[in-house]
């Protein structure tokens, strides 16, 4: 038997399709909310966004800081 995520959802699986409405058209189930989740769930890494990376604050550093020939 096959582990499932706590936070899986069709809006994550290798199996959803096109978004009509408020549903998903799945492969393998039909019309699915996003947040459903059903046995045949995959994966999908591509759908997944990444969490946008925070800018590092050099205004308190002199460029000498950086400097590798001092």
């Amino acid at each position: 038997m096959k582990k499932i995520s706590e936070n899986a959802s069709c809006s994550m699986c290798l199996f959803r399709g096109e978004l009509e409405g408020d549903y998903f058209k799945c492969t393998k189930k039909g019309n699915v909310k996003p947040y459903d989740v059903c046995r045949k769930y995959t994966f999908d890494p591509f759908s997944k966004r990444p969490a946008r990376q925070r800018r590092f604050d050099t205004s308190m550093f002199d460029p000498l800081d950086f400097d590798i020939n001092q």
